[in-house]
């Protein structure tokens, strides 16, 4: 894993998989209050994290969220595609296309383990 001179990082879907990717910071989106918010209503909790790997150079994928709340209790959703230093390769040595790496890269994150991190993360930086 090599750093190219446009600053991406490139490797193949497989290689990202087996990299381990960690909890690097996350934060929540200042909130704008509406003139037109109302007691009871319900609120809105959104913001960011960003998560990496261990290796030199490091793969970073970010991403936005958002806190859904129902009965049901509280829901952790990504909310568009992630940011990222990383293009996937494909087996046969070609790019993938900026747009496909970015929804392959949202699948990755969506099976990664950060809805669990997150309520512990948002509360240590915020307490």
């Amino acid at each position: 894993m090599h750093l190219s001179s446009d600053g991406l990082i490139r490797l193949t879907l497989d290689q990202l998989l087996s990299t381990p990717l960690e909890h690097l910071v996350s934060g929540v989106d200042l909130d704008q209050h509406s003139p037109t918010a109302a007691c009871g209503r319900l609120t809105s909790l959104s913001g960011y994290t960003e998560w990496i790997s261990a290796n030199d150079p490091a793969i970073s994928i970010g991403w936005d969220w958002r806190l859904l709340t129902s009965a049901s209790g509280p829901r952790w959703i990504r909310v568009g595609l992630p940011r990222s230093n990383l293009l996937l390769m494909q087996d046969t040595g070609c790019e993938t296309s900026w747009h496909s790496n970015l929804e392959i890269l949202g699948t990755v994150v969506d099976a990664l383990a950060w809805r669990e991190v997150m309520p512990n993360a948002v509360a240590i930086r915020y307490a």
